[in-house]
């Protein structure tokens, strides 16, 4: 199994390095102060550009830059690739990787609270959080090639199509308890986009107990 540490990169390129007023709080309870930047596997520590001290992500409960909180993600990614002519290269197959991520908090409400990253190959990633969970959980999504056939074999007749393979969809259902006030026709609108998850997180809120 590979293991990586994917490097930050959230929204507009933005990033953690040499970013002030920011202040990590650790899984003990206590608050470190300084300027941060995840740098191999390591959040690095640094005054006046100096590195005083080096924290494992994992011993990290979450990291405040400005007004903008981050939680450290660590699990097994399930990665993708949504590009045709990827996808239908015979040796393609997604990958799953062991690693730890700095994931944005994009929406908060009372009953679940909505993440997301990117990786160092500009792949986006969704996570969502209901208040017991002790970490969010990743949206997974997975893209596959469909070649239907239409009885005609002439060349250029036939042809490929990518089609999103919506697990995210059933992971939100189950999470969500299976609530029937989110009717079939809205969750078969779903998209592994940011407004669509927050238009099912909406409902959620709005009409499930």
């Amino acid at each position: 199994m590979k293991t990586i540490i994917f490097s930050l990169f959230l929204f507009s390129g933005l990033c953690l390095a040499a970013q002030k007023n920011s202040f990590i709080v650790m899984v003990t309870g206590d608050t470190l102060h300084g300027t941060y930047v995840l740098s191999s596997g390591k959040i690095e520590l640094s005054d006046a550009g100096h590195i005083i001290k080096q924290v494992n992500p994992d011993s990290v409960r979450s990291l405040f830059s400005g007004n903008e909180l981050f939680l450290i993600w660590h699990g097994m990614l399930r990665t993708y690739n949504d590009n045709i002519e990827t996808v239908q290269n015979t040796t393609y197959h997604d990958e799953v990787y062991d690693t730890s991520m700095l994931v944005k908090q994009i929406y908060t409400t009372e009953k679940m609270n909505l993440y997301f990253a990117v990786d160092k190959n500009r792949i986006q990633y969704y996570f969502v959080k209901r208040p017991a969970d002790p970490q969010p959980e990743q949206m997974v999504v997975s893209y596959a090639i469909s070649r239907p056939y239409n009885g005609d074999d002439r060349p250029g007749y036939n042809y490929s199509m990518i089609n999103q393979q919506r697990i995210y969809v059933d992971q939100l259902k189950q999470l969500m308890n299976y609530c029937n006030k989110i009717s079939d026709e809205i969750w078969g609108l779903m998209d592994y986009r940011i407004y669509s998850f927050k238009k099912i997180i909406k409902l959620y809120n709005k009409k499930c107990k």
